[in-house]
């Protein structure tokens, strides 16, 4: 965690050093992959070829909510086969990079990716808590004040600590927490948000 040594507090300060435009429940690029999301079915017929491939979001998340999440195939992983000509390998994917976030996703949901090129099928992946950390956040980082530049409305965030709260009737031109601001280390749903560091 960077912050001063010594310090109760990791990060004191009385003004923010920087800001960032936050898309509610878009997936962190800037963290590794295995950091940000889950895979949960390897899927089957992957080729070798296809490493480096982009796969696009097929259909609707589990329970619904995000879109527009793309991966890269990092790594295949042998499902069976010997490698020989009668029997050859069958790869699943073994771990994959996130070429681009998209929004609108919550913890849990689960992300089914479309068939490759080569006819590989069945990858899925669940969005972790860290998978939603803020741009510009490593997940070791603290969070970031969240303020609402739109009408007053609710917007859900992820504490420091992990947890998924709703702030109702956040008011236009406040932080969330108003009086007593919260730090964030993402958000889940809410629109013209700014985090300033």
């Amino acid at each position: 965690m960077k912050g001063l040594e010594g310090n109760m507090m990791a990060q004191p300060r009385v003004f923010g050093h920087d800001a960032a435009t936050v898309t509610a429940g878009a997936i962190n690029t800037t963290i590794p992959a295995i950091q940000a999301v889950e895979i949960t079915a390897v899927g089957t017929g992957y080729a070798l070829s296809e490493v480096g491939d982009e796969l696009t979001q097929s259909g609707a998340t589990v329970p619904s909510g995000g879109t527009g999440m793309k991966v890269k195939i990092a790594s295949l992983t042998i499902l069976s086969g010997t490698g020989t000509v009668a029997d050859p390998y069958v790869y699943g994917v073994g771990s994959v990079e996130i070429s681009a976030a998209g929004s609108g996703y919550d913890i849990g949901n689960v992300i089914t990716l479309a068939n490759s090129s080569g006819g590989g099928s069945g990858l899925k992946v669940k969005v972790l808590a860290n998978g939603l950390t803020l741009p510009g956040l490593s997940v070791e980082d603290r969070g970031a004040v969240i303020y609402n530049g739109n009408a007053a409305q609710s917007v859900e965030i992820i504490t420091e600590a992990g947890n998924a709260v709703v702030f109702p009737l956040v008011q236009p031109g406040t932080v969330l927490g108003d009086k007593v601001p919260i730090l964030a280390k993402g958000v889940i749903s809410g629109s013209n948000l700014i985090a300033v560091y």
